[in-house]
């Protein structure tokens, strides 16, 4: 519960409803959803699970397969 308090912030809970008005209401919130559910939850559980498996962040934990040598770095701008 407390990686996902950290993880969510006061910031985006008042700054989520702005976004969404400003980007059309319901138009914005179905694309929005879709996105969560097939792009954002898998990621922050795939990063938990390598915090708590693997014992080190996401940068070193991909220098192991060097072909995914960037999906560290892109798992910590996005």
């Amino acid at each position: 519960m407390g990686c996902v308090g950290l993880s969510v912030g006061i910031g985006n809970v008042w700054r989520f409803p702005y976004l969404a008005y400003q980007n059309g209401g319901g138009a914005f919130l179905i694309p929005y959803l879709i996105m969560l559910t097939l792009a954002g939850k898998p990621m922050y559980f795939m990063e938990l699970a390598f915090g708590q498996f693997g014992g080190t962040g996401p940068l070193t934990i991909w220098n192991c397969a060097p072909i995914a040598k960037g999906v560290g770095a892109a798992m910590i701008a996005v």
